[in-house]
């Protein structure tokens, strides 16, 4: 599954491509599934079928911001992007991760996510075990930059 930040009137949102099947693709925004269909593609960008995206919401609710969506809040800390269950951290304390490595599973709507490192490091702490519940913007695990 691929996960993108998506700027829409100033509001960023997480987007998670669930499906992708020729003109036909699914993702969610905000808990929200969307089925869209490709109509035609121009030059830069394709023109699209299906519901609008959600309206932002207060601060107290769920929508996804970029104070939120992003997946680390300091330079080495991963955190969670998206609610769901913690289903695994793949990584031990002192493991050596690259920029791009799984490093924990997110489980959320029967899908499992994988959480990765944005950073070469050292794991330094690890946050949570398998089993429990996170929200957005949980740190899951700290990585020392190298």
């Amino acid at each position: 599954m691929s996960h993108y930040e998506v700027t829409v009137n100033g509001v960023t949102y997480l987007v998670n491509l669930l499906n992708r099947n020729g003109e036909e693709i699914s993702f969610s925004v905000d808990g929200q599934n969307y089925d869209i269909k490709v109509t035609r593609q121009l030059t830069a960008r394709k023109m699209i079928q299906g519901a609008p995206l959600p309206a932002p919401q207060s601060s107290s609710g769920p929508a996804f911001r970029s104070q939120v969506a992003t997946t680390s809040s300091s330079a080495g800390d991963v955190v969670a992007p998206i609610p769901g269950i913690l289903s695994a951290i793949k990584v031990s304390l002192g493991d050596q991760v690259s920029a791009g490595d799984t490093v924990a599973v997110i489980e959320a709507m029967k899908m499992e996510n994988p959480i990765r490192a944005l950073c070469n490091g050292k794991v330094t702490h690890l946050f949570g075990k398998a089993g429990d519940e996170v929200k957005v913007g949980t740190v899951l695990i700290k990585i020392e930059k190298t």
